[in-house]
């Protein structure tokens, strides 16, 4: 990260942290879960309705949900999360095959015709007979 200063000169900064507390240090995760609630309780406030537990797990499970759902590699969303072991990521993979299930139950609920359209269009099935 380059830090920027009034006087046009840059310095190299990759230790210091991005996001800082009151005093200029790294945030905690006691802090970043601080902040959060403080905006978790503004919604729930605005919007009753809203009543989901929200913690910065939360927030990360969510992420690594949208790169896998991209078709984001699986090793690449165990580097981003920081998992030391390519199993532990592979449960965000087994979740979103669940969540494709469990699609595909609810619009099965709906009737299928016993004979597709297509097989009642005598000048489709000509065609392709000749092909």
């Amino acid at each position: 990260m380059k830090i920027y200063t009034t006087h046009g000169d840059t310095t190299e900064r990759y230790d210091s942290p991005v996001f800082c507390n009151r005093q200029g240090n790294r945030l905690t995760r006691a802090g970043v879960n601080y902040i959060l609630q403080k905006h978790v309780k503004t919604a729930q406030e605005s919007d009753p309705a809203f009543n989901q537990k929200v913690t910065p797990h939360t927030l990360r499970h969510t992420k690594a949900m949208h790169l896998v759902e991209g078709g984001i590699s699986l090793d690449i969303v165990r580097d981003f999360l920081g998992h030391a072991d390519i199993k532990t990521t592979e449960l965000y993979a087994r979740a979103n095959l669940e969540m494709k299930r469990a699609a595909i139950e609810k619009i099965s609920a709906t009737p299928i015709p016993d004979v597709p359209s297509w097989k009642e269009n005598k000048t489709l099935l000509g065609w392709l007979q000749r092909l």
